[in-house]
């Protein structure tokens, strides 16, 4: 059931409990479990961290974690699947459940007995009602059973009436199942993000009166990754950033006669480090540029390198002009953005602006936060998500040690593994931009009925990388809007994109992207990845907790899209 009152039924609840806490494989995830990592701390709270990546490491994780443990909480996992019917809990275990996967499992949703969903519905999530999804059946069976059962001897007139009202139940109840039916697949169809668990977390704390600025900047860092990986509309961002905007105006008020000390900061430092502060600021949509080259930052960024159409030779023409219109020698681009002349920096933003509507460089830049560090600089909260993607998904290591180096990263701000974080995404980007040269050059995304296709080759270096989900959906946001780019039929800005990518020696990765849009982030392949493998009859694996990814058998494959095909047309 939702939680109304999250300080009564969650906070309080837990104070001097042993937690089980399985947290997501994301940043947001990442931000949120720091923040309750910090507030479990402070009030004595005894927790076991298990970083989890699918439904099935949940359920190893339960199984192995959950002996003595009344109180398990869930952050951005669980939500969308049936954690009672899944996991088989003892009656006396408690799920809360903090997470943005939307739509929430309605089983979950009436579930009173043992799950809490830490958040109010969505404004359009529409949740059917009880009686309309959930109907006791028991008490007309066995009213059935007695009429079987009753003496043949019964009068005509009684018997044509009893006839009569079980086929009136029995069209009402059909009526029942097609309403219901019809109520499901609509409240299920569409997959897609609701209120990030960062932000609402901090909520929580900040209620408590609790709040700093080392928890709101992890509020901060959580709700950027959504707009880093486009998982976010700019209406949704704007909704949430607006009140870590405000928290921040207050926290900055509050000690604004503070003296600008050593930086000490740690998670269990004093409510407001003096030499930490938080400022609302303008960011570019440019990956990591001020840790990188101006011409690779531009060469491999969405927002630059898909307008500029850079796989082109007329692309690398358009890149030379820009850097030429906005001032910058060839020689300064290729330099990292610090080496740069002090002159360029402090007016690059100015200058990319100038020239970004003449190049149809959209939406060039948006409102975010930055981190100031006495005598250590600044960071922007993209800058951390940007090295956080390149930490998390390292294919060399283990779930478990990416994680928890980027959580300790969070709150300590080495510059090491912050710098180790930039370089490995950068070979991403890298990556990436080569598959999509590759991709035109070889026309290897075809047309497949009323969905775009593209199938990472595998047996080399790319096809290692990006199965990783976070990567693979990255890759296929680039490549749809490149090829709506080159396409010269209107038709085709209306397709969405399905990537396969082989997972295993039997098994691949599937992951379905809707068509491009700037007022919706909903996601209908979920749904349809499951009705077209039950048409087919093939086996699915829909275990992560975004549904738009799944594992299918690699046997399957061709058969399997087919029969998404026919689906969609």
């Amino acid at each position: 059931m939702y939680v109304d009152n999250i300080v009564l039924i969650f906070y309080e609840v837990l104070v001097g409990q042993q937690v089980l806490l399985l947290v997501n494989y994301d940043i947001d995830g990442l931000c949120t479990c720091k923040m309750l990592q910090w507030l479990f701390q402070t009030e004595g709270t005894i927790y076991s961290l298990v970083p989890v990546e699918t439904i099935t490491d949940i359920e190893a994780a339960f199984k192995e974690h959950i002996k003595n443990t009344t109180y398990v909480v869930l952050v951005n996992c669980g939500g969308t699947i049936d954690l009672v019917e899944r996991l088989e809990p003892e009656e006396n275990v408690v799920f809360f459940v903090i997470d943005s996967h939307r739509p929430s499992d309605l089983c979950n949703v009436y579930s009173a007995a043992q799950i809490r969903l830490i958040a109010l519905p969505d404004e359009d999530e529409d949740i059917p009602a009880f009686n309309d999804v959930f109907q006791q059946n028991d008490s007309d069976e066995e009213e059935e059973e007695e009429n079987e059962e009753e003496d043949e001897s019964e009068e005509r007139p009684d018997r044509l009436e009893r006839i009569e009202k079980e086929a009136a139940k029995r069209r009402e109840r059909q009526r029942w199942e097609e309403k219901k039916n019809k109520l499901m697949f609509d409240y299920y169809q569409f997959s897609y993000y609701g209120k990030s668990s960062s932000v609402l977390v901090h909520e929580l704390i900040w209620t408590l009166s609790k709040g700093n600025v080392d928890i709101l900047w992890y509020a901060i860092v959580g709700l950027t990754s959504y707009v880093v990986c486009g998982d976010k509309t700019q209406e949704l961002y704007m909704e949430e950033m607006s009140v870590l905007k405000r928290h921040s105006s207050e926290l900055s008020s509050r000690f604004s006669n503070v003296d600008c000390e050593e930086n000490n900061s740690t998670v269990n430092s004093s409510p407001h480090p003096p030499s930490v502060s938080i400022t609302s600021e303008m960011d570019l949509k440019l990956s990591m540029f001020r840790h990188w080259t101006v011409e690779g930052s531009l060469r491999h960024s969405l927002s630059s390198s898909i307008p500029l159409k850079l796989w082109t030779k007329k692309g690398e023409q358009r890149l030379q002009q820009i850097l030429v219109e906005m001032g910058i020698p060839l020689a300064q681009s290729r330099q990292t953005f610090n080496s740069m002349d002090i002159s360029l920096r402090s007016e690059f933003h100015k200058m990319i602006l100038k020239v970004a509507d003449t190049h149809g460089l959209e939406d060039i830049q948006f409102p975010s936060f930055a981190l100031k560090l006495c005598y250590k600089g600044q960071y922007f909260a993209s800058d951390f998500v940007y090295s956080f993607l390149g930490l998390l998904n390292e294919h060399e290591k283990s779930n478990d040690d990416c994680f928890f180096k980027c959580l300790d990263c969070l709150s300590s701000r080495d510059k090491e593994l912050l710098d180790k974080g930039f370089e490995n995404h950068k070979k991403v980007l890298s990556f990436i931009s080569k598959q999509i040269q590759m991709s035109f050059e070889m026309k290897r995304i075809v047309l497949s009925g009323n969905f775009l296709s593209y199938n990472i080759e595998e047996n080399t270096m790319e096809a290692g990388i990006f199965k990783r989900p976070h990567l693979l959906v990255i890759l296929a946001r680039y490549m749809l809007r490149a090829y709506l780019k080159v396409g010269t039929k209107k038709k085709h800005n209306r397709l969405p994109l399905v990537v396969q990518c082989n997972y295993d020696a039997d098994h691949c990765l599937v992951l379905g992207i809707p068509p491009v849009t700037e007022f919706t982030n909903k996601n209908f392949f979920g749904r349809a990845f499951e009705q077209a493998a039950n048409v087919l009859g093939c086996p699915i694996e829909i275990d992560y907790p975004d549904s738009s990814i799944v594992r299918i058998e690699a046997n399957d494959r061709t058969r399997f899209l087919d029969s998404l095909s026919s689906l969609l047309s």
